[in-house]
């Protein structure tokens, strides 16, 4: 599983810095609350075609922090909160 934590930088860098890893490796693409629209209507066809190709999902901040005041994490509970584009 790899976890990109794109806080104010460009969303293509994670797709970047993510591209030698496997396509069947979970990819998570971790974003502020207020960034979610931006990433939504970012329309460039490599980016968006690479997100989908690459199993990458987006998960808020919010998201994170929700997770964060559990005691266990369970399998499968990070993919439950991850977003499809």
């Amino acid at each position: 599983t790899i976890f990109e934590v794109e806080n104010s930088t460009n969303f293509s860098d994670a797709i970047i810095r993510a591209s030698n890893a496997e396509q069947t490796i979970s990819k998570y693409m971790i974003i502020p609350d207020e960034r979610e629209k931006e990433l939504l209507r970012y329309s460039d066809p490599l980016f968006v075609n690479s997100f989908r190709d690459n199993s990458w999902k987006y998960i808020l901040y919010s998201d994170i922090d929700r997770l964060s005041t559990k005691r266990r994490i369970r399998n499968g509970e990070i993919a439950l909160v991850a977003k499809d584009l």
